[in-house]
């Protein structure tokens, strides 16, 4: 599967930018949902994956209105985490 160009989030359409660098140092994703784009360091396969669907996740708590919780890295990291090794041990995403 080649690395999507765009993604829908609730309805709203997300293009997705694949950079050298972020403008924030350590950082491999990040979301605007302003702009509604999504930025993802060119790296490793799996951690680009893994940054996308962190950043998506970050996308639908902020489309849900779910406030102060769109900046929590703990709750983003831990789903991230669990429904990123489900979807990738059934083979239901990769790119």
């Amino acid at each position: 599967m080649k690395k999507p160009k765009k993604i829908i989030i609730l309805g709203k359409t997300y293009k997705i930018k694949y950079l050298k660098k972020l403008s924030k140092k350590g950082e491999v994703g990040h979301i605007s949902t302003l702009k509604r784009i999504i930025e993802i360091k060119k790296c490793d396969k799996e951690i680009m994956e893994s940054a996308l669907f962190h950043e998506v996740i970050h996308g639908i708590l902020m489309e849900l209105g779910f406030g102060d919780e769109i900046n929590n890295e703990h709750l983003v990291c831990s789903l991230e985490t669990g429904l990123y090794q489900v979807l990738k041990e059934n083979s239901i995403f990769s790119f």
